[in-house]
């Protein structure tokens, strides 16, 4: 064989070798890529130990929760507008009796709940008044003069029941009552809290033993 044609098939060897080489490397970076995907899909899907109608479940109650989540902050949303335009009217009327109406339809929260009362002693007259006595049960007896008909989050009864802190009151006497700029000494007359009027209880006191003294601000 000549020295050409030894070259030439020397070329064709490295040729082939080389084509063999690069296909080889070729079918093993395909495979390697291959068996990546297959990996990444296997992770993604449930395992065998692991119940694929519970893993459904799962996401839907984490769906579920989001949505409840969203409603939630909507609701909230909703409820604190419609207490700002009840705020919003309580502010225009500007009257003693629509902020007690507003203290008694306000949410939990009473936003606007201390501004209201600033507004009903600024509009009304704050007196000291006596308005009957105890059974020292929690309870006026027969001399009762005040009734409490509203109380925060009070379903209950409240006939008879001695007003607090926050209560709406009225005055039930058979006539009007004068009252006091301060719980003591009741000396100087400051106002006349009409009858079957309503009020606010900024305090309570028992005088004595039994003697129920009420700080109000009334119009």
């Amino acid at each position: 064989m000549t020295e050409g044609s030894n070259k030439s098939l020397l070329i064709g060897i490295g040729v082939v070798l080389g084509l063999l080489l690069a296909t080889t490397l070729y079918l093993f970076f395909e495979n390697r890529e291959l068996n990546e995907v297959i990996q990444t899909k296997q992770n993604d899907a449930p395992s065998l130990d692991q119940d694929p109608i519970k893993s459904i479940e799962n996401t839907t109650t984490e769906n579920a929760s989001t949505t409840d989540d969203t409603l939630e902050d909507e609701s909230s949303t909703e409820a604190s507008s419609a207490e700002q335009v009840l705020w919003q009217a309580t502010k225009k009327i500007n009257s003693f009796d629509g902020y007690l109406e507003y203290i008694k339809s306000a949410d939990d929260d009473g936003t606007h709940n201390q501004e209201s009362i600033s507004k009903l002693l600024e509009l009304g007259t704050l007196g000291w008044l006596y308005s009957g006595r105890t059974n020292g049960d929690g309870t006026y007896s027969d001399d009762q003069m005040a009734e409490v008909i509203w109380r925060k989050d009070y379903d209950k009864n409240l006939r008879r029941v001695l007003p607090k802190k926050g209560d709406i009151v009225s005055l039930t006497s058979k006539e009007a009552r004068r009252t006091y700029p301060d719980f003591l000494p009741r000396d100087q007359q400051n106002g006349l809290w009409q009858l079957n009027s309503n009020a606010f209880v900024l305090d309570v006191r028992i005088e004595g033993k039994s003697a129920v003294i009420l700080k109000v601000v009334y119009q």
